[in-house]
């Protein structure tokens, strides 16, 4: 319970911070109006008068989340613009693991989703594309940062357990001569490293485009 900040008023902030804090500690199953009402100290309905449900307090922590992610000067080149932009935006994930994945699913946009996103059009804007074309590789970023923070979140993002490997060596080579090839390889993981892969060849095919 927050008994060194119970003299705070109760807010639709504070409310916001404390589900933020309460999420990334308990997750989405663990989370729930009271639980919340209990860490703030406060009676379950005392929230009912900021926010109107349990959707709106998710949705208002979402915002705070976002609202700390830290964007690129916009005088640098295009380019580390979006590798800044797509490394912040993975960077939540480490931030809030609890709200991250509910911040993938979340249907709809936050005040600060803007700002993050008017960065990325604005930088992707330089690169020579059409409009349409910088619409969707500014999707295209977005989608690539957030599900490589949801496998690094599951564990799917990881080295190969020798179980693993010990079923793939298992497999008819016959069918699978490009796995059997690469096992070694694939067991091996340096996720900031393969981020920064991933990267690397979404912007060469954004160059690539823009210069046809």
């Amino acid at each position: 319970m927050e008994t060194e900040r119970s003299r705070e008023p109760l807010s639709r902030d504070r409310i916001a911070r404390a589900a933020v804090a309460l999420i990334d500690a308990v997750g989405e199953g663990g989370f729930s109006m009271r639980r919340l009402a209990q860490t703030l100290g406060v009676d379950p309905m005392a929230i009912y008068h900021h926010l109107p449900n349990k959707a709106a307090v998710v949705h208002a922590a979402i915002e705070v989340a976002v609202a700390n992610c830290p964007l690129p000067d916009p005088a640098d080149p295009w380019p580390e613009r979006v590798r800044s932009i797509c490394r912040s935006y993975r960077g939540l994930a480490r931030a809030h693991p609890g709200l991250y994945p509910l911040l993938c699913v979340h249907q709809t946009f936050v005040p600060s989703d803007y700002r993050v996103m008017e960065a990325l059009l604005a930088a992707l804007s330089e690169a020579g594309l059409t409009d349409q074309d910088t619409v969707r590789a500014a999707w295209a970023f977005l989608g690539y940062a957030a599900g490589f923070a949801l496998d690094e979140l599951t564990g799917t993002q990881r080295p190969l357990t020798e179980a693993e490997r010990a079923t793939m060596r298992a497999l008819p080579v016959g069918d699978y001569p490009a796995t059997a090839r690469l096992i070694d390889a694939m067991g091996e993981t340096d996720p900031d490293a393969e981020f920064a892969f991933g990267l690397d060849i979404m912007l060469a095919g954004v160059r690539g485009r823009a210069a046809r």
